[in-house]
């Protein structure tokens, strides 16, 4: 049994090594260090795989309102019965308060925490009950999680292995 979980179809991937990825008008210019950050975290965990930025991808990081209190929420595209990933858009809550300057106060979520995890969900990987995961499906006001574990590093190679 594999202590990592992605995939919940399973087979599910992306078919190209390279995915682009925008970042919306409604996202502040100040936000995109970190979000850049975060993808290359996970670009640089897959000697085959990357997360590069294109200001014309239709794979995009967005600030909208969100319900429920979700701190954001990304839709993964696919055909139906058909395991090739088409396309992913991440919804950040625009009433939700986030820091992307270093540490975040206790009253705000670390960006690049926050988009880290999400893109691990690009990479369809997903949540984990290990709290120390980048995956863990809980996000806590203050805290800052900014380097992948061994278990989250297994289950991107385990979609996307180096020599793919």
């Amino acid at each position: 049994m594999r202590a990592y979980a992605f995939n919940w179809e399973e087979g599910l991937s992306w078919s190209t090594p390279r995915v682009t990825y925008a970042i919306d008008s409604t996202v502040p210019r100040s936000w995109w260090p970190a979000i850049h950050r975060a993808a290359e975290t996970w670009s640089r965990a897959c000697a085959d795989f990357a997360l590069v930025y294109d200001s014309v991808s239709p794979n995009r990081v967005a600030l909208e309102g969100l319900s429920n209190g979700l701190v954001a929420w990304t839709e993964v595209h696919h055909p139906r019965l058909e395991t090739r990933i088409t396309g992913c858009v991440t919804k950040l809550n625009q009433g939700q308060s986030f820091s992307a300057s270093g540490v975040p106060l206790s009253r705000q979520y670390d960006l690049e925490t926050v988009m880290l995890h999400e893109f691990g969900h690009w990479l369809k990987l997903e949540h984990k009950a290990n709290p120390g995961c980048v995956m863990n499906g809980t996000m806590v006001l203050g805290r800052v999680r900014r380097g992948l574990t061994l278990d989250d590093i297994a289950g991107i190679r385990a979609i996307y292995p180096p020599s793919r």
